[in-house]
């Protein structure tokens, strides 16, 4: 049984948290757009206590994001930014 339990978090299957951490992303990229930015505490205000999804799936998509540099983290994770996607990271030109 404990097995089972270590396998979840806040109550939710590794199915459900990825289903939920994939609808949060996808209300991240709607809700900030591109060279916005915002505090973590407004983010967790609007997705877990009005939305009523769990903080670990927040955390998990913030993590997410940041390791895709969609968003970048300043003033020790309090603030988030969503970045630009410039050309100079797309590659090199090879024309």
């Amino acid at each position: 049984m404990d097995a089972v339990i270590a396998g979840s978090a806040d109550g939710l299957s590794r199915g459900e948290l990825n289903e939920e951490t994939s609808r949060i992303e996808r209300d991240i990229r709607r809700r900030l757009p591109l060279g916005w930015t915002t505090t973590y505490a407004t983010l967790s205000k609007e997705f877990v206590t009005q939305q009523g999804y769990s903080s670990h799936a927040l955390e998990r998509t913030l993590y997410i994001l940041e390791k895709r540099e969609v968003i970048r983290f300043s003033g020790q994770k309090k603030v988030i930014h969503r970045c630009v996607v410039h050309a100079a990271r797309a590659g090199p030109n090879f024309d």
